[in-house]
């Protein structure tokens, strides 16, 4: 072996180890790598986050959407209406067979009060004056001895001036509370026009009545006139503001119309100073009791007026329903239109019925009234969005038709059909007596117009009536497929 072998042979150890000595290290981090991994972790929570809040505000808003069946719950032809019982609270008190005002009951005048207290009679109103007599159409206090104060620091008779200061004082007190029952329902009653905000004030106003109120929506009763057929109102509050409003659904019979409007498009204080409507019984309403008129009359708009109701077995046919009728002694000529309220401020009926407008005068002269009880069941599905479904027909019970429906039983006899309605495409026709509905008798006017109420506009009905032939009565069925009047 050589010298240059050898020298290899000595260098091959330290080559070899010079191999295990070498470390293998990580290759240094990218700092740019690093932060764009960051950012998109971030960023997919972000997305992440942002979804998750769009679907929750989505599921919110679907919440926010969905209303809560309005009920307007049904009256029935009992309790006591305790008319008293809120003028007593404002502290006036009713002596015994006390006549308020001093008028007696039947007379066709009607005493007006304005805002300020002062009374005055039919077009002879005039402010700051008070005038009675026969002329106006009131009985004079000083002779009447109604309204006298509950007690005496003395037991003498009074003399004529006595008592004639203490019926005046008796009356400003059955006043001031009027004025105060009348301001507290007034807080459920705004204006209402057709169309929207930017050109509400082209069209011709009604009245409308805060009838329900679910914690997220507000729902008002109005003048089907004063609806906008394209579904959209404007409401105007005490406080000049506006909002637009929804048409819920409308009936053509009574000529009601109801709207909703969110609370969060209603101005904050014009929204705390509503109050919703107290909805009387007027089952329990009698002849001679007083009402209190608030709307339009003597060409005089924002007013309220006494009154007394004449009559309450009055009765007006119509389409599928026939509703009472309320005689009031308000004044025909004078051209009454609005509400008129019970005692305790809740509302009684309407003045005057709206089908009833051209003609609405009785034999007295004086304007009618729809009592309230009559229409809750409509105002209840009008509010909720469901139209009424229309049957097509004027009928009366057969015991008030026993000749005419002889062998035919008990029903309802068909006076009427009306044209282009469901029940003449139907086959029904005039003198038919209707004797059941989807096996349901059908006895009374009322439980006529339930079954119909308790269906939609497209529900189809199995009716059968009995049809006088020359034999006699024989029984005919047919399907009467409800639409929308």
């Amino acid at each position: 072996m050589d010298q240059d072998e050898r020298g290899e042979e000595q260098n091959a150890p330290d080559e070899e180890y010079s191999f295990l000595s070498e470390q293998v290290k990580k290759r240094p981090a990218r700092r740019g790598r690093f932060f764009l991994c960051v950012l998109g972790i971030v960023g997919a929570a972000a997305l992440f986050g942002a979804v998750a809040a769009a679907a929750f505000m989505f599921v919110t808003g679907l919440k926010a959407e969905a209303r809560q069946e309005v009920v307007i719950p049904s009256d029935t032809i009992s309790g006591d209406d305790g008319g008293a019982d809120s003028l007593a609270a404002s502290g006036y008190s009713f002596s015994e067979n006390e006549e308020p005002l001093g008028r007696e009951s039947g007379t066709a005048g009607s005493a007006a009060l304005s805002e300020t207290g002062t009374p005055a009679y039919g077009a002879e109103a005039s402010s700051g004056s008070v005038s009675y007599g026969a002329e106006q159409g009131g009985a004079s206090l000083e002779a009447s001895g109604s309204l006298v104060p509950e007690s005496t620091e003395s037991t003498r008779e009074l003399t004529a001036e006595e008592k004639q200061a203490a019926a005046i004082e008796a009356y400003s007190d059955y006043n001031d509370a009027l004025i105060k029952l009348v301001k507290q329902f007034k807080k459920s009653m705004v204006e209402i026009y057709p169309g929207q905000s930017e050109s509400y004030g082209s069209g011709e106003p009604g009245t409308g009545i805060l009838i329900a109120d679910d914690g997220q929506n507000l729902y008002f009763l109005l003048p089907r006139e004063a609806a906008d057929e394209r579904g959209t109102c404007t409401i105007e509050f005490k406080d000049g503001t506006t909002c637009k409003a929804k048409l819920m659904a409308s009936d053509k019979v009574t000529g009601f119309a109801a709207l909703s409007v969110k609370h969060s498009a209603v101005e904050k204080d014009a929204r705390e100073a509503l109050g919703v409507a107290p909805l009387g019984n007027s089952y329990v309403t009698e002849s001679g009791d007083t009402a209190v008129f608030i709307g339009e009359m003597w060409d005089t708009e924002d007013t309220f007026y006494p009154c007394r109701i004449l009559s309450t077995s009055g009765s007006a046919p119509l389409p599928d329903r026939t509703y009472p009728i309320f005689a009031t002694d308000l004044a025909s000529e004078a051209g009454p239109e609005g509400i008129i309220i019970n005692l305790k401020g809740e509302l009684l009926g309407f003045v005057p019925p709206a089908f009833l407008e051209g003609g609405d005068e009785n034999e007295s002269g004086t304007a009618s009234a729809l009592p309230i009880s009559a229409v809750k069941a409509i105002m209840e599905k009008l509010n909720n969005g469901e139209q009424p479904a229309y049957f097509g027909i004027i009928s009366v019970p057969c015991s008030e038709t026993q000749e005419e429906t002889a062998g035919a039983g008990s029903g309802l006899y068909i006076t009427d059909v009306l044209s282009d309605s469901p029940a003449l495409h139907a086959g029904i026709r005039r003198a038919d007596v209707l004797k059941e509905i989807d096996g349901v008798p059908i006895t009374t006017l009322q439980r006529f117009h339930e079954c119909v109420l308790e269906h939609e506009p497209g529900d189809t009905l199995k009716v059968k009536v009995m049809r006088l032939g020359s034999g006699g009565y024989v029984e005919v069925e047919c399907g009467v497929t409800l639409e929308a009047l």
